[in-house]
Protein backbone atom coordinates (compact mmCIF):
# COMPACT_ATOMS: atom_id res chain seq x y z
CA UNK A 1 0.00 0.00 0.00
CA UNK A 2 1.32 3.42 -0.91
CA UNK A 3 1.48 6.14 1.72
CA UNK A 4 0.52 9.46 0.13
CA UNK A 5 1.41 11.61 3.13
CA UNK A 6 4.53 13.74 2.90
CA UNK A 7 7.51 13.86 5.21
CA UNK A 8 8.89 17.27 6.06
CA UNK A 9 12.53 17.88 5.15
CA UNK A 10 14.53 20.73 3.66
CA UNK A 11 14.39 21.31 -0.06
CA UNK A 12 17.59 20.70 -1.99
CA UNK A 13 19.91 23.69 -2.10
CA UNK A 14 23.63 24.12 -2.85
CA UNK A 15 24.71 22.80 0.57
CA UNK A 16 22.50 19.89 1.64
CA UNK A 17 22.64 17.29 -1.16
CA UNK A 18 23.75 14.35 1.01
CA UNK A 19 20.96 14.64 3.58
CA UNK A 20 18.42 15.61 0.90
CA UNK A 21 19.27 12.54 -1.23
CA UNK A 22 18.79 10.19 1.73
CA UNK A 23 15.46 11.75 2.68
CA UNK A 24 14.26 11.95 -0.93
CA UNK A 25 15.11 8.29 -1.51
CA UNK A 26 13.14 7.35 1.61
CA UNK A 27 10.18 9.46 0.46
CA UNK A 28 10.15 7.86 -2.98
CA UNK A 29 10.42 4.36 -1.49
CA UNK A 30 7.55 5.06 0.90
CA UNK A 31 5.39 6.22 -2.01
CA UNK A 32 6.35 3.17 -4.07
CA UNK A 33 8.10 5.34 -6.65
CA UNK A 34 11.71 4.17 -6.18
CA UNK A 35 11.72 0.58 -7.46
CA UNK A 36 11.94 0.39 -11.25
CA UNK A 37 12.12 4.18 -11.47
CA UNK A 38 15.38 5.32 -9.90
CA UNK A 39 16.83 2.12 -8.41
CA UNK A 40 17.92 0.53 -11.69
CA UNK A 41 21.14 2.52 -12.01
CA UNK A 42 23.48 -0.50 -12.10
CA UNK A 43 21.29 -3.36 -13.39
CA UNK A 44 20.76 -3.60 -17.14
CA UNK A 45 19.86 0.06 -17.40
CA UNK A 46 18.55 0.01 -20.96
CA UNK A 47 16.34 -3.05 -20.41
CA UNK A 48 14.99 -1.82 -17.10
CA UNK A 49 14.35 1.70 -18.38
CA UNK A 50 12.10 0.27 -21.06
CA UNK A 51 10.03 -1.57 -18.43
CA UNK A 52 9.34 1.42 -16.21
CA UNK A 53 5.86 2.88 -16.26
CA UNK A 54 5.56 6.42 -17.58
CA UNK A 55 3.04 7.37 -14.88
CA UNK A 56 5.32 6.25 -12.03
CA UNK A 57 8.25 8.05 -13.64
CA UNK A 58 6.24 11.27 -13.87
CA UNK A 59 5.14 10.91 -10.24
CA UNK A 60 8.72 10.38 -9.07
CA UNK A 61 9.92 13.38 -11.09
CA UNK A 62 7.16 15.54 -9.61
CA UNK A 63 8.08 14.50 -6.06
CA UNK A 64 11.70 15.40 -6.73
CA UNK A 65 10.84 18.77 -8.30
CA UNK A 66 8.69 19.69 -5.31
CA UNK A 67 11.65 19.01 -3.03
CA UNK A 68 14.21 21.42 -4.45
CA UNK A 69 14.84 25.13 -4.01
CA UNK A 70 14.13 27.30 -7.07
CA UNK A 71 17.86 27.62 -7.75
CA UNK A 72 18.02 23.85 -8.35
CA UNK A 73 15.23 23.69 -10.94
CA UNK A 74 17.69 24.05 -13.82
CA UNK A 75 18.85 20.50 -12.96
CA UNK A 76 15.29 19.12 -13.13
CA UNK A 77 14.50 19.67 -16.82
CA UNK A 78 14.97 16.05 -17.92
CA UNK A 79 11.86 13.85 -18.00
CA UNK A 80 13.52 10.69 -16.68
CA UNK A 81 13.89 10.66 -12.87
CA UNK A 82 16.89 8.34 -13.16
CA UNK A 83 18.68 10.90 -15.32
CA UNK A 84 17.70 13.71 -12.92
CA UNK A 85 18.99 11.68 -9.95
CA UNK A 86 22.31 11.11 -11.71
CA UNK A 87 22.59 14.76 -12.75
CA UNK A 88 21.97 15.96 -9.19
CA UNK A 89 24.53 13.50 -7.85
CA UNK A 90 27.13 14.70 -10.38
CA UNK A 91 26.42 18.38 -9.72
CA UNK A 92 26.46 18.17 -5.94
CA UNK A 93 29.14 15.56 -5.39
CA UNK A 94 31.46 16.77 -8.12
Amino acid sequence: MTDNSTTSFSKLDDLNYTSWAIMMEAELIRKDLWTNVVEEIKIEVDVQKAKRKAEKMAQARAEMILRVEPGQLSHMTLKDPLEIWEKLRNVHRG
